[in-house]
């Protein structure tokens, strides 16, 4: 799956919806296969411009505005507890998770200054419609640190926080030590 960030002002019909202040965006997700014998290192770019083609292609049938409005009814019509408890029950290499790695961030703050001393980042976005949960990870000074926004129309502090345990149980499971035993 293929997963990307749409500033999904540029599908506004009005002037005034496209230079309006404040974020629309959606994640455009689509399947992509990849054959080990066709798409080895050296074909890379070649499977990158076939995605960019398809993601273009759903741009212009407007597919984007189609994915909108189905995730904003969808949403708003779902059932938390329901939803969670299905979650629970799938084993953590069954569960799906999307989550957005920001990268290194030591670089952009250095953490020290005359009157303040940076610690840790956190990173938010505020959820009203459409998206339940965004999950960021980024490292700070040598630490891996993860954040979770939830939609407070959907999720309770106490599912939010569950939920944010078994994305952090997922991280786990996948990373390992040098040495390869499990953190």
């Amino acid at each position: 799956m293929v997963e990307h960030t749409v500033n999904m002002r540029r599908f506004c019909e009005t002037d005034e919806g496209k230079n309006a202040l404040g974020m629309l965006f959606s994640l455009a997700i689509m399947p992509v296969t990849l054959s080990p014998t066709k798409d080895g290192p050296e074909d890379l770019w070649d499977a990158a411009r076939r995605t960019s083609c398809q993601l273009h292609t759903a741009f212009d049938k407007g597919e984007m505005l189609k994915q909108l409005r189905v995730t904003n009814y969808t949403v708003s019509r779902m059932k938390t507890d329901a939803t969670l408890k299905t979650t629970l029950e799938k084993s953590v290499q069954q569960r799906c998770f999307g989550i957005s790695n920001l990268g290194d961030c030591s670089g952009i703050l250095s953490g020290g200054g005359k009157h303040v001393q940076v610690t840790d980042i956190a990173r938010a976005v505020n959820l009203q419609e459409g998206q339940t949960v965004l999950h960021y990870v980024h490292t700070y000074q040598g630490r891996l640190r993860y954040n979770l926004t939830y939609n407070g129309k959907r999720f309770t502090p106490e599912k939010a926080s569950q939920y944010a345990s078994w994305t952090l149980e997922l991280l786990r499971s996948l990373i390992t030590d040098m040495d390869g035993t499990k953190v």
